[in-house]
């Protein structure tokens, strides 16, 4: 990574993040609401994801679904 971004460039944009709740997606979602992205944060794991969208704050949504489901 060649820039870092400062506090609160993101501020205004909006991300998707699927797989938020665990692993990179969780890391990913708490450093953009910490530059003041505005979120949908997407898994399967619906525990997990009430938790995550609870902790980085009401710039953020949750959605439990597959992404996988064809139908």
């Amino acid at each position: 990574v060649t820039h870092r971004p400062q506090g609160g460039e993101l501020k205004g944009l909006v991300a998707r993040i699927s797989g938020a709740s665990r692993g990179n997606g969780r890391v990913f979602a708490h450093r953009f609401a910490e530059e003041g992205a505005h979120q949908m944060l997407v898994d399967v794991e619906t525990n997990g994801l009430a938790e995550l969208v609870e902790d980085v704050g009401h710039h953020a949504g949750g959605l439990d679904c597959h992404v996988d489901n064809e139908q």
